[in-house]
């Protein structure tokens, strides 16, 4: 099985992230005990305040897209929704080196 690097960059609108945190930080907890999940978490961007990107390893693809498919990622975000500003942008990778 290869690993699977996720990162999802998005913003949080302004004002907006004393409420968005509590429901990451959730989410990192819930990810964290998932099977395959080998690390998960969020950051916030030191320059800019809104900017966030989280950082998953998993260990497989099929690890991630069971993840991807629990109720529970559903509904953290459609709670997390109403305080993003834009889409997320999620890349996948795999480790070459």
């Amino acid at each position: 099985m290869t690993q699977i690097h996720v990162t999802a960059r998005f913003r949080i609108r302004p004002g907006s992230a004393d409420q968005a945190i509590p429901i990451l930080t959730e989410m990192t907890s819930h990810a964290r005990a998932e099977p395959g999940c080998i690390d998960y978490g969020y950051f916030r961007q030191t320059d800019d305040a809104d900017a966030f990107t989280s950082i998953e390893v998993w260990a497989s693809a099929a690890d991630e897209a069971a993840h991807n498919g629990t109720d529970f990622l559903s509904d953290a975000v459609s709670r997390l929704r109403p305080f993003l500003d834009g889409r997320p942008h999620v890349t996948r990778y795999c480790r070459i080196a």
